[in-house]
């Protein structure tokens, strides 16, 4: 009758085992699942909070709002810092070098500097150049290797203006806000969207971020760099830009570690 009884036992403690760790398991799956809808749900109402404080920044015409909008991007998307710089391996650091000097060189009229956040790049054996006549100028080369950086974050350095990295999430921000249907035009607000021409959203934004109109919709961040090239050696390098509505490239030569610009051509425009 004993054994009976401790089998007995055996089997509800086994029994009260099985249910613990179901409940266990459960209430593991909860916390994993409340956790990422707690994630989510931040990032959809830190998007709504900064999307909200540019639209109110807007209806207010407040420039102290808007300068908060851009004080909370730049600290949740900062430029890259010397210890992560110090990490990358060389010819992403060149890559960084190359752009900085190339967005320098654009001089850039705004008061916050909107810049890519990846970029491709591509070396080659040699990267060297054909003058036909002048300002003309054929580039040969063959690609060995493709790179796409992502959360490209350089360094720029333009006097006192203030850089801000794009992301998916503030590229929609800026979409949404320029896209609202009460976004007429400065003039005539029932002709049809031109290029170049300025809506009143766009007007409230044109002193801080440099933003192109254009009949597909708006464009940014401009300049943008399209691609890099570099040669193996790291001796010249070719950067393929847009810019509103033209670009070209700009070819630089590396000089004692300092990179410098000896062309700059605008090849294109629409």
């Amino acid at each position: 009758m004993s054994n009976n009884k401790n089998k007995l036992n055996v089997k509800n403690n086994k029994w009260n085992s099985s249910e613990t760790t179901c409940e266990n398991t459960h209430s593991r799956k909860r916390k994993f699942v409340l956790t990422l809808l707690s994630f989510f749900v931040g990032i959809i109402a830190h998007a709504q909070t900064q999307a909200e404080l540019l639209e109110q920044a807007y209806r207010e015409k407040s420039n102290d709002l808007l300068e908060q909008f851009f004080t909370i991007w730049r600290n949740e998307i900062p430029t890259i810092s010397e210890i992560e710089f110090s990490n990358l391996n060389d010819t992403l650091k060149q890559a960084y070098n190359v752009f900085a000097v190339f967005y320098k060189a654009c001089n850039v009229d705004a008061e916050y500097l909107m810049v890519q956040n990846e970029m491709d790049i591509v070396i080659t054996d040699t990267l060297y150049c054909i003058e036909k006549q002048e300002f003309s100028v054929k580039f040969f080369y063959k690609t060995n290797s493709f790179t796409r950086i992502k959360d490209f974050r350089p360094k720029i350095n333009c006097e006192d203006k203030k850089p801000v990295y794009m992301s998916e999430e503030y590229r929609n921000i800026l979409n949404d806000f320029l896209q609202k249907n009460d976004n007429m035009y400065l003039s005539d607000p029932l002709a049809p969207r031109v290029v170049g021409r300025e809506s009143k959203r766009q007007w409230f934004l044109d002193k801080s971020l440099l933003i192109s109109s254009h009949l597909s919709g708006y464009r940014f961040p401009y300049p943008r760099a399209t691609g890099l090239t570099f040669d193996k050696n790291m001796q010249y390098a070719k950067i393929d830009y847009a810019w509103g509505y033209s670009g070209g490239y700009i070819f630089l030569k590396n000089k004692n570690g300092e990179w410098e610009i000896i062309l700059d051509e605008r090849t294109w425009i629409e």
